[in-house]
């Protein structure tokens, strides 16, 4: 069993600045309300997964980095990583650009509960120079038996608040694209 939430919403910037918007990671917490802390992570074949200063973070397939968020009041991390990536390419007139990002908590009350893992993609839509749609889907897979009896338990709650989380985020995303695009 998954679950799949989808939301979009329009963006008066162009889409190469809310693609760079999208690709910040390093300042994320300064526009995005519920993260609170990100940190850089490369995998060393002799110590697993290491710290790196943002300067070394290249925004990539296989990057990875640890958010700190805050939901209703408690403090949560997951580890985030880039699973596909399609940049715009704008010499050959594509109109489209997309990310997707795994994401796994790193809290035991999560982990070792279910092993549940989240995708969320993000498209961008070119709608004209100086317009586009972002849209973003969030995807719930659990872990093992527990992990689809617990999204199964809780599967009306996730429709109901995810897709009011996901435009949270997409519309701070779009907020500071176009503060950055300076059309706001």
């Amino acid at each position: 069993m998954s679950l799949t939430v989808k939301v979009s919403c329009d963006v008066n910037a162009p889409m190469e600045v809310l693609w760079e918007t999208l690709c910040d990671v390093k300042n994320r917490p300064t526009f995005v309300s519920r993260v609170t802390k990100v940190e850089f992570k490369k995998r060393s074949k002799n110590h697993g997964l290491v710290t790196i200063h943002p300067e070394e973070f290249v925004h990539q397939e296989g990057s990875l980095w640890v958010v700190e968020s805050l939901f209703q009041g408690k403090t949560f991390r997951s580890i985030d990583s880039i699973t596909s990536l399609r940049k715009p390419n704008t010499s050959d007139n594509d109109k489209t650009a997309s990310v997707q990002i795994s994401s796994q908590f790193l809290d035991k009350r999560f982990s070792t509960r279910n092993r549940a893992v989240h995708i969320g993609t993000f498209t961008i839509e070119a709608l004209n120079e100086k317009r586009c749609r972002l849209h973003g889907s969030l995807g719930f897979l659990p872990g093992g038996c527990w992990g689809a009896l617990d999204l199964w338990m809780r599967k009306r709650q996730i429709q109901k608040l995810a897709p009011l989380w996901m435009r949270e985020y997409l519309t701070e995303f779009a907020t500071e694209a176009e503060k950055r695009s300076g059309k706001q």
